[in-house]
């Protein structure tokens, strides 16, 4: 899977009804995909109306502080989500900075019940990135789970 996989993929999430679609889970896991991919993806996203969960899974992938960012326009706009799994495990090119922008984007989530942040041997990412998360987690007063991986 490239990025050209993602942009089909996302032209094929715009063909569905934008008010049924609820629950995506995606593993890229390994796959060639870079941030143009991940800016295809959250187009796509973007135009959906009702989602409640979104998982992804992008182990391994070529994904900067700007794919973090894209996607994260992408979900802002599910202001009901309820479920939030982002993996970027092995992802080096993530930042703190890319945690700052996530941060803007997911404080909107006033619904959140579960959320799962993977930056596993992101080694870009210090005390201050994960510092930056923590501000965001006091607005989840409904959070049920809550699972953060830094390990190095």
């Amino acid at each position: 899977m490239t990025d050209e996989g993602l942009k089909i993929l996302g032209e094929g999430l715009q063909r569905l009804r934008l008010n049924s679609l609820q629950h995506i889970n995606l593993n890229f896991s390994g796959c060639s995909i870079t941030d143009k991919g991940l800016k295809y993806l959250a187009e796509s996203l973007g135009r959906l109306s009702c989602l409640q969960s979104f998982v992804i899974d992008l182990k391994k992938c070529n994904i900067t502080d700007i794919g973090l960012n894209y996607l994260g326009k992408g979900l802002k706009r599910h202001v009901s989500l309820n479920l939030l799994n982002l993996n970027f495990d092995e992802c080096a090119n993530i930042t703190d900075e890319g945690l700052e922008n996530l941060r803007e984007h997911l404080k909107r989530f006033r619904f959140l019940r579960f959320l799962n942040l993977n930056f596993s041997q992101c080694e870009n990412i210090t005390d201050k990135g994960l510092q930056t998360l923590s501000y965001i987690l006091k607005r989840f007063r409904d959070l049920q789970s809550l699972n953060l991986n830094f390990f190095l």
